[in-house]
């Protein structure tokens, strides 16, 4: 990790295997480790995993914060997926106990499967550089004030299984990584392992593919830096991009910018402003899903968010 020592740092548990190794071996590392448990009271077998992560912390003499929340019902309130709830609660719930512990960074327990997995999903659905760059091993949660690490991203998982095994180390098996309700599974349990069967060491070069359109991206996001504040301006409900300097720049240039605004839109979202763009040489408007809309007038383009208006 880039932290340098005596950093604080809370360790995302959940009493599955893969985060009971991690806390097993940050034990005994130099840094000065909380723990952070969040139930997400999707099952009726989260009391155990929060029962059993409040003992072991105990036995292990490492303080621990405790927090649940209604994912169901926060997903039904936002109109997202459970997994995007459930995301999106955590991080914030982690957050909150790591200002408590005055901790720099949250640290989970991705490993290279959950990255292999990751990269082969966005693919099927569809997804640009970004979305196959998979897992960041790194990176600066939305508050600004914590960093998000995640060590354990080129470990695979049987290697972390054979270690939680040879040390007898006791934790929880999650019920719903089974429940093929969640299409991860489906990539997890069946289409992974078949493909790895026939293409041996897929899921390593999947690895190393994300990383190379991770070190890409990168890239881009420096050399973006240094144009976008030249050509995008904030106005008081959205943005106005001068479009007289935008079309001088390579087209997978002017993405990334309108990616960096608009940043729930799909690829091909982006593409249909790029076509319209083009494609005309007046005033137009278009509404993009999540309610962003588009508006040109004369060489400037409005990007406006939900509830956004014409005008500054």
């Amino acid at each position: 990790m880039l932290l340098p020592p005596p950093a604080k740092l809370l360790l995302a548990i959940s009493g599955g295997p893969d985060s009971i190794v991690l806390g097993h071996l940050l034990r005994s590392s130099v840094y000065t480790v909380y723990w952070g448990h969040v139930d997400h009271q999707l099952r009726k077998t989260s009391i155990r995993d929060a029962r059993f992560v409040k003992t072991l912390a105990h036995s292990w003499g490492i303080p621990c914060a405790m927090a649940k929340v209604s994912v169901r019902s926060w997903a039904r309130k936002k109109k997202v997926s459970l997994e995007e709830a459930a995301r999106d609660q955590r991080y914030i719930l982690l957050e909150k106990m790591a200002r408590k512990f005055h901790c720099e960074a949250i640290v989970t327990a991705h490993h290279a499967d959950d990255q292999a997995e990751t990269v082969l999903f966005n693919f099927l659905r569809g997804t640009g550089p970004k979305g196959l760059a998979g897992i960041p091993s790194q990176r600066v949660l939305p508050s600004q004030k914590h960093i998000l690490l995640r060590p354990m991203l080129s470990i695979p998982r049987e290697t972390i299984l054979h270690y939680a095994y040879n040390e007898k180390l006791s934790f929880c098996q999650d019920e719903s990584n089974d429940d093929q309700q969640f299409m991860r599974n489906h990539i997890r349990h069946h289409w992974l392992p078949l493909l790895e069967k026939e293409f041996p060491g897929l899921k390593t070069r999947l690895g190393q593919m994300a990383e190379l359109f991770r070190q890409e991206d990168d890239y881009w996001e420096k050399e973006i830096s240094g144009i976008e504040s030249r050509l995008l301006k904030k106005i008081r409900l959205g943005y106005r991009l001068d479009l007289l300097s935008f079309l001088g720049y390579h087209r997978n240039l002017g993405s990334r910018i309108l990616r960096r605004v608009m940043t729930d839109l799909a690829y091909r979202d982006i593409d249909t402003v790029y076509t319209h763009v083009f494609s005309s040489h007046s005033s137009f408007e278009l509404v993009l899903p999540n309610e962003w809309r588009v508006v040109r007038q004369g060489r400037w383009l409005m990007l406006f968010p939900k509830g956004g208006r014409r005008g500054e």
